[in-house]
């Protein structure tokens, strides 16, 4: 049987948030504009059916569900993502090409 997981991405900026304490500074180390990084907490809580933060005056904090889903989850994909950098060969020289016109060059 599988079973449903929440979207990667909404996880990731969901941790991003928790970590940053801020929603301004997660959406800048995620490379997002405010409204992308509410829509993955959005979707991040649809999934759920819960809210993960009370939200008063532009400062966010964590729910009961939210810092239960928090400490659940973040050293899981804190493990993930530590076993993906060991298997990505971290000796490898990456060349780039680049063509240029001779108007350019």
């Amino acid at each position: 049987m599988i079973r449903r997981l929440p979207p990667l991405r909404s996880l990731e900026a969901f941790i991003r948030v928790v970590r940053a304490g801020s929603a301004k500074t997660a959406a800048a180390e995620l490379a997002l504009s405010p409204s992308a990084l509410s829509r993955r907490l959005g979707a991040l809580e649809d999934f759920v059916g819960k809210p993960m933060f009370e939200r008063k005056h532009q400062a966010l904090k964590l729910t009961e569900e939210g810092q239960q889903l928090y400490d659940a989850v973040a050293p899981l994909i804190d493990e993930m993502a530590d076993r993906v950098d060991r298997l990505i060969d971290t000796g490898k020289v990456m060349r780039l090409r680049l063509g240029v016109l001779p108007l350019f060059g």
